[in-house]
Protein backbone atom coordinates (compact mmCIF):
# COMPACT_ATOMS: atom_id res chain seq x y z
CA UNK A 1 0.00 0.00 0.00
CA UNK A 2 1.49 3.40 -1.09
CA UNK A 3 2.03 5.38 2.17
CA UNK A 4 2.93 9.28 0.55
CA UNK A 5 0.69 11.95 2.34
CA UNK A 6 -1.14 13.60 -0.78
CA UNK A 7 -3.95 16.05 0.04
CA UNK A 8 -7.41 14.74 -0.81
CA UNK A 9 -10.67 15.92 -0.85
CA UNK A 10 -14.02 14.15 0.55
CA UNK A 11 -16.92 13.26 -1.56
CA UNK A 12 -19.01 15.73 -0.82
CA UNK A 13 -16.04 18.54 -1.27
CA UNK A 14 -16.83 19.79 2.07
CA UNK A 15 -13.20 18.78 3.57
CA UNK A 16 -9.65 18.53 2.36
CA UNK A 17 -7.50 16.73 4.45
CA UNK A 18 -3.39 15.28 4.03
CA UNK A 19 -4.13 11.54 3.92
CA UNK A 20 -1.74 8.62 2.68
CA UNK A 21 -2.11 7.75 -1.10
CA UNK A 22 -3.13 4.15 -0.62
CA UNK A 23 -6.02 5.21 2.06
CA UNK A 24 -8.44 6.01 -0.73
CA UNK A 25 -10.76 2.97 -1.04
CA UNK A 26 -12.58 4.55 -3.51
CA UNK A 27 -11.65 7.47 -5.94
CA UNK A 28 -14.94 9.09 -7.50
CA UNK A 29 -14.76 11.33 -10.54
CA UNK A 30 -17.98 11.97 -10.88
CA UNK A 31 -18.08 15.68 -9.91
CA UNK A 32 -15.04 16.80 -12.02
CA UNK A 33 -12.30 15.83 -9.62
CA UNK A 34 -10.80 13.19 -7.98
CA UNK A 35 -12.28 12.68 -4.27
CA UNK A 36 -10.95 10.03 -2.42
CA UNK A 37 -12.98 9.56 1.41
CA UNK A 38 -15.72 10.55 3.37
CA UNK A 39 -16.23 13.08 5.70
CA UNK A 40 -19.08 11.58 7.16
CA UNK A 41 -21.32 14.17 7.27
CA UNK A 42 -24.41 14.82 4.92
CA UNK A 43 -23.81 15.44 1.46
CA UNK A 44 -26.17 18.65 0.86
CA UNK A 45 -25.86 18.85 -2.76
CA UNK A 46 -28.80 19.26 -4.50
CA UNK A 47 -30.39 16.80 -6.27
CA UNK A 48 -31.53 16.70 -10.12
CA UNK A 49 -35.10 18.18 -8.87
CA UNK A 50 -33.12 21.13 -8.07
CA UNK A 51 -36.00 21.87 -4.97
CA UNK A 52 -34.22 19.35 -2.36
CA UNK A 53 -30.50 18.66 -0.91
CA UNK A 54 -29.34 15.39 -0.51
CA UNK A 55 -29.62 13.39 3.16
CA UNK A 56 -27.15 11.02 2.81
CA UNK A 57 -23.90 10.54 4.71
CA UNK A 58 -21.17 12.19 2.08
CA UNK A 59 -20.74 9.43 -0.63
CA UNK A 60 -18.89 8.33 -3.99
CA UNK A 61 -21.16 8.41 -7.30
CA UNK A 62 -24.52 10.08 -7.77
CA UNK A 63 -26.86 11.22 -5.41
CA UNK A 64 -29.86 9.45 -5.38
CA UNK A 65 -32.84 11.02 -7.06
CA UNK A 66 -35.70 13.19 -5.17
CA UNK A 67 -37.73 10.50 -3.23
CA UNK A 68 -40.83 13.04 -3.77
CA UNK A 69 -40.08 13.07 -7.48
CA UNK A 70 -43.25 12.90 -9.33
CA UNK A 71 -41.94 9.94 -11.47
CA UNK A 72 -41.19 7.92 -8.40
CA UNK A 73 -44.70 8.94 -6.52
CA UNK A 74 -47.49 7.57 -8.23
CA UNK A 75 -49.62 6.35 -4.94
CA UNK A 76 -50.76 7.64 -1.51
CA UNK A 77 -48.25 7.34 1.29
CA UNK A 78 -49.51 3.70 2.40
CA UNK A 79 -50.02 2.52 -1.57
CA UNK A 80 -53.53 1.72 -0.74
CA UNK A 81 -54.84 4.03 -3.76
CA UNK A 82 -53.06 5.75 -6.80
CA UNK A 83 -53.11 9.25 -7.23
CA UNK A 84 -54.76 8.58 -10.15
CA UNK A 85 -58.06 6.95 -8.73
CA UNK A 86 -57.70 10.44 -6.07
CA UNK A 87 -57.90 12.62 -9.36
CA UNK A 88 -54.32 14.00 -8.76
CA UNK A 89 -51.95 15.09 -10.95
CA UNK A 90 -48.40 16.34 -9.29
CA UNK A 91 -46.29 18.35 -11.68
CA UNK A 92 -43.76 18.95 -9.24
CA UNK A 93 -41.84 17.27 -6.24
CA UNK A 94 -43.20 20.23 -4.37
CA UNK A 95 -46.68 19.43 -4.76
CA UNK A 96 -48.05 18.07 -1.71
CA UNK A 97 -48.34 13.78 -1.73
CA UNK A 98 -52.14 13.33 -1.04
CA UNK A 99 -53.46 10.76 1.82
CA UNK A 100 -56.17 8.23 0.89
CA UNK A 101 -58.26 8.20 4.23
CA UNK A 102 -57.53 4.56 4.91
CA UNK A 103 -55.86 3.11 7.76
CA UNK A 104 -51.84 2.91 6.49
CA UNK A 105 -50.99 -0.96 7.94
CA UNK A 106 -47.21 -0.40 6.99
CA UNK A 107 -45.43 -2.81 9.30
CA UNK A 108 -43.74 -0.94 12.07
CA UNK A 109 -39.91 -0.60 13.13
CA UNK A 110 -40.80 -2.93 15.90
CA UNK A 111 -41.48 -6.07 12.67
CA UNK A 112 -44.78 -7.35 14.97
CA UNK A 113 -47.03 -5.17 14.77
CA UNK A 114 -48.47 -2.33 11.16
CA UNK A 115 -49.55 0.91 11.65
CA UNK A 116 -53.03 1.87 12.87
CA UNK A 117 -53.08 5.42 12.10
CA UNK A 118 -54.75 7.08 8.85
CA UNK A 119 -52.82 7.09 5.69
CA UNK A 120 -50.01 9.89 6.57
CA UNK A 121 -46.69 11.60 5.09
CA UNK A 122 -43.50 10.65 6.63
CA UNK A 123 -42.54 8.41 9.17
CA UNK A 124 -45.22 6.09 11.23
CA UNK A 125 -45.85 6.75 15.15
CA UNK A 126 -44.05 4.68 17.93
CA UNK A 127 -46.02 1.36 18.11
CA UNK A 128 -48.50 1.55 21.19
CA UNK A 129 -49.51 -2.37 21.28
CA UNK A 130 -48.25 -3.86 24.68
CA UNK A 131 -46.63 -7.21 24.61
CA UNK A 132 -45.53 -9.28 27.84
CA UNK A 133 -42.07 -9.34 28.74
CA UNK A 134 -40.54 -11.14 31.64
CA UNK A 135 -37.59 -10.21 33.81
CA UNK A 136 -33.99 -11.44 33.12
CA UNK A 137 -34.27 -13.77 36.09
CA UNK A 138 -37.71 -14.95 34.84
CA UNK A 139 -39.95 -14.24 38.11
CA UNK A 140 -42.20 -10.96 36.93
CA UNK A 141 -43.93 -10.71 33.60
CA UNK A 142 -45.26 -7.21 32.53
CA UNK A 143 -47.02 -5.81 29.92
CA UNK A 144 -44.70 -2.95 28.17
CA UNK A 145 -45.05 -0.90 25.18
CA UNK A 146 -43.91 -2.34 21.91
CA UNK A 147 -42.35 0.67 21.34
CA UNK A 148 -40.27 0.51 25.01
CA UNK A 149 -39.21 -2.73 23.90
CA UNK A 150 -38.04 -2.35 20.56
CA UNK A 151 -37.00 1.33 21.03
CA UNK A 152 -33.42 1.04 19.00
CA UNK A 153 -35.21 -0.49 15.60
CA UNK A 154 -37.77 2.53 16.11
CA UNK A 155 -35.03 4.94 16.67
CA UNK A 156 -33.26 3.88 13.79
CA UNK A 157 -35.91 3.32 11.54
CA UNK A 158 -36.33 7.67 12.20
CA UNK A 159 -32.36 8.18 11.39
CA UNK A 160 -33.04 5.94 8.06
CA UNK A 161 -36.06 8.40 6.86
CA UNK A 162 -34.77 11.53 7.69
CA UNK A 163 -33.07 13.25 5.22
CA UNK A 164 -31.88 16.14 7.35
CA UNK A 165 -29.70 14.18 9.52
CA UNK A 166 -27.32 10.68 9.27
CA UNK A 167 -26.22 10.59 13.32
CA UNK A 168 -26.18 6.99 14.11
CA UNK A 169 -28.43 6.27 16.92
CA UNK A 170 -27.33 3.49 19.45
CA UNK A 171 -29.46 2.46 22.17
CA UNK A 172 -28.86 0.06 24.98
CA UNK A 173 -31.21 -3.11 24.98
CA UNK A 174 -34.38 -3.30 26.86
CA UNK A 175 -34.50 -5.22 30.18
CA UNK A 176 -36.81 -5.70 32.37
CA UNK A 177 -36.06 -6.20 36.23
CA UNK A 178 -37.59 -7.02 39.07
CA UNK A 179 -37.28 -6.66 43.24
CA UNK A 180 -36.24 -10.11 43.69
CA UNK A 181 -32.61 -10.26 45.23
CA UNK A 182 -30.99 -13.92 44.05
CA UNK A 183 -31.08 -16.20 47.41
CA UNK A 184 -28.22 -19.07 45.52
CA UNK A 185 -25.18 -19.00 47.75
CA UNK A 186 -22.01 -17.89 45.64
CA UNK A 187 -18.84 -20.37 45.14
CA UNK A 188 -17.09 -19.50 48.02
CA UNK A 189 -19.59 -21.15 50.06
CA UNK A 190 -19.69 -18.27 52.55
CA UNK A 191 -22.34 -15.77 50.70
CA UNK A 192 -25.30 -15.26 49.42
CA UNK A 193 -25.63 -13.96 45.92
CA UNK A 194 -27.66 -11.26 46.66
CA UNK A 195 -28.19 -9.57 43.17
CA UNK A 196 -31.21 -8.30 42.02
CA UNK A 197 -33.26 -10.33 39.00
CA UNK A 198 -30.19 -12.21 38.79
CA UNK A 199 -30.42 -14.15 35.37
CA UNK A 200 -29.21 -17.45 37.08
CA UNK A 201 -31.18 -17.72 39.67
CA UNK A 202 -34.24 -19.93 37.97
CA UNK A 203 -31.59 -22.08 35.65
CA UNK A 204 -34.04 -25.03 34.91
CA UNK A 205 -32.92 -28.60 36.32
CA UNK A 206 -30.78 -30.34 34.31
CA UNK A 207 -31.32 -33.86 33.05
CA UNK A 208 -30.19 -36.35 35.42
CA UNK A 209 -27.27 -38.65 34.64
CA UNK A 210 -27.45 -42.15 34.26
CA UNK A 211 -26.37 -44.55 37.39
CA UNK A 212 -24.28 -47.70 36.87
CA UNK A 213 -27.91 -49.71 37.24
CA UNK A 214 -28.33 -47.62 34.35
CA UNK A 215 -31.56 -46.04 36.02
CA UNK A 216 -32.22 -42.30 36.34
CA UNK A 217 -31.64 -40.64 40.01
CA UNK A 218 -34.66 -38.84 41.42
CA UNK A 219 -36.06 -35.62 40.65
CA UNK A 220 -34.62 -34.22 43.58
CA UNK A 221 -30.92 -35.36 42.02
CA UNK A 222 -31.26 -32.90 39.16
CA UNK A 223 -32.28 -29.85 40.74
CA UNK A 224 -29.56 -30.64 43.21
CA UNK A 225 -27.43 -30.87 39.81
CA UNK A 226 -28.85 -27.38 38.44
CA UNK A 227 -28.34 -25.55 41.91
CA UNK A 228 -24.84 -26.65 42.34
CA UNK A 229 -24.04 -25.50 38.67
CA UNK A 230 -25.64 -22.23 39.33
CA UNK A 231 -23.47 -21.98 42.85
CA UNK A 232 -20.56 -22.18 40.49
CA UNK A 233 -21.27 -19.67 37.98
CA UNK A 234 -21.59 -17.83 41.10
CA UNK A 235 -18.15 -16.17 41.43
CA UNK A 236 -17.76 -13.84 45.04
CA UNK A 237 -16.10 -10.76 44.67
CA UNK A 238 -15.53 -10.27 48.49
CA UNK A 239 -12.16 -10.79 50.06
CA UNK A 240 -12.23 -13.97 52.00
CA UNK A 241 -10.94 -13.53 55.68
CA UNK A 242 -11.46 -17.53 56.91
CA UNK A 243 -8.59 -18.30 58.79
CA UNK A 244 -6.59 -21.42 57.17
CA UNK A 245 -6.18 -24.70 60.17
CA UNK A 246 -2.33 -23.00 60.57
CA UNK A 247 -4.26 -20.30 62.67
CA UNK A 248 -1.48 -18.10 61.41
CA UNK A 249 -2.95 -16.93 58.06
CA UNK A 250 -6.11 -16.49 56.08
CA UNK A 251 -6.92 -17.42 52.54
CA UNK A 252 -6.94 -14.08 51.45
CA UNK A 253 -3.10 -13.82 53.03
CA UNK A 254 -1.73 -16.91 50.87
CA UNK A 255 -3.43 -15.80 47.52
CA UNK A 256 -1.59 -12.05 47.77
CA UNK A 257 1.30 -13.79 48.63
CA UNK A 258 1.27 -16.10 45.84
CA UNK A 259 0.45 -13.31 43.64
CA UNK A 260 4.04 -11.16 44.99
CA UNK A 261 6.21 -14.47 44.34
CA UNK A 262 4.80 -14.69 40.41
CA UNK A 263 5.90 -10.97 39.85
Amino acid sequence: MCTTPEQQQCYCGAVTAERTCGSASTRDLSSGTERSFSCGTPCTKTLACGNHQCGRECHAGECPPCESDISRVTTCPCGHATLESLGVARTSCLDAIPTCGQMCSKPLACGLHACREPCHVGPCLPCNDEIPVTCRCGSVTKCVPCSTVHAKAFAQSLSLSSSSSSCSISLEPFELLCDKKCSIQRACGRHRCDVICCPLSNLEPQPGIPGKDGNMPAARTSAAQASAFASSLHTCPLICQRQLPCKRYTQHRINALARSLEQ
